[in-house]
């Protein structure tokens, strides 16, 4: 889906919108309706994050996306402990940090 006039990297407070995301992290196995709600995102301003399979289905959708991927890992690594001080979800972690506060304009 192509939006015309979005500005995917814009800061989301051009939506007027109190809370409205300035990104957002997108991996999905049931993509019905991803792109749209993408799209939606991305035109008010906030920034799109995916992995795999759901960058491949909104890039081709004509969706501004950022890929981020992590080799090695296994679905939901930053959220088992077990895995917390592997190198992979070390710099998943500062990467996520890095985003939220450029988006959040602290940092």
């Amino acid at each position: 889906m192509s939006v015309p006039g979005a500005t995917p990297h814009a800061p989301a407070a051009r939506t007027g919108i109190v809370g409205w995301p300035r990104a957002a992290l997108l991996s999905l196995s049931d993509k019905a309706g991803a792109a749209e709600f993408a799209a939606l995102l991305a035109q008010g301003g906030t920034r799109i994050l995916a992995s795999g399979g759901t960058f491949v289905h909104l890039t081709q959708a004509g969706v501004p996306t950022t890929s981020v991927r992590y080799n090695g890992t296994l679905h939901d690594f930053m959220m088992l402990n077990p895995v917390r001080g592997t190198r992979a979800t070390t710099a998943a972690v500062e990467q996520a940090i890095r985003v939220l506060r450029g988006a959040l304009g602290t940092g």
